[in-house]
């Protein structure tokens, strides 16, 4: 059980946490907030990625040689997304139980190049069939920005029905993955029951800690859906693609994303449907 508590931190973390601390503490001195509050709920935020990170590191170490590790994770990593979808259909804002799932779209390509980047290994990555990768991602992060066009948001129903055919047509040419190696070393299945139950409990009170943070902020709640919690939520995504590409499992790290960028279009287009037939 010693595993549960190794916890993993680098400077990417801290980084990507400082980020946050920042962006909400500028925000309320520009627009007349809390800053302390505003500091305490970004604090928060901060908190519960750390929690979910951890949660995915876990994850990845029980799914290590799973042939099919990065479609599983690419799955479990848009908990977060989900929870958030489903708090915004509560409270009736479509915009914002869609702007997370629609902008992490754009937030996860971004965070797979970053990551390409560190590990060193950007041919290698964008070499392995290049062509889908690139039609996959931009055509989901194509298919996010069309959501937000004037005329698209009087025809819900036909970008609903459009993106769901697109989604599905990706899903099935997104491709095999490698199979993984026989050294690496793996965590016991039975770790996954705690470490889910810590990404579902972290996701729980992701939502209220920046709505809080939003409020003393007084940052918009549409960018907050759209740049920071689609960031927050994308950051899973970014640990485990990276340690995916260092264990050289090229197409595992893509078929995450691929798999993200996926599901976050059938989260959206559920919110539209339940949005408009509620």
């Amino acid at each position: 059980m010693k595993a549960l508590f190794n916890v993993k931190m680098d400077m990417l973390d801290f980084a990507s946490w400082g980020g946050v601390l920042l962006f909400f503490s500028i925000s309320a001195v520009l627009f007349g907030g809390d800053m302390a509050m505003a500091g305490i709920g970004a604090a928060a935020i901060v908190a519960l990625m750390f929690l979910v990170s951890h949660s995915i590191d876990i994850l990845l170490g029980v799914l290590r040689r799973h042939p099919r590790a990065g479609e599983f994770t690419g799955y479990v990593t848009n908990g977060p997304e989900a929870l958030v979808v489903a708090v915004g259909l509560i409270h009736g804002k479509l915009l914002f139980a869609a702007g997370v799932p629609l902008g992490s779209n754009f937030a996860n390509p971004v965070l797979l190049t970053l990551a390409a980047f560190i590990t060193g290994r950007f041919l290698n990555l964008f070499s392995t069939r290049a062509l889908w990768t690139a039609i996959i991602l931009l055509g989901t992060m194509a298919a996010s920005g069309s959501f937000y066009l004037p005329a698209v948001q009087e025809q819900l129903l036909f970008w609903a029905i459009a993106t769901l055919v697109i989604s599905i047509t990706f899903y099935i040419f997104k491709g095999v993955e490698e199979g993984g190696n026989d050294d690496d070393e793996t965590y016991p299945v039975y770790y996954v029951i705690p470490a889910i139950a810590l990404l579902l409990g972290a996701g729980y009170f992701l939502d209220p800690a920046v709505a809080m943070t939003a409020a003393s902020s007084k940052v918009p709640e549409g960018a907050i859906s759209f740049f920071v919690l689609s960031f927050i939520t994308s950051w899973p995504e970014f640990r485990s693609v990276m340690t995916l590409i260092r264990m050289n499992r090229f197409r595992s790290a893509l078929i995450n994303i691929f798999v993200s960028n996926i599901t976050n279009l059938w989260l959206a287009v559920a919110a539209v449907l339940v949005y408009l037939f509620s």
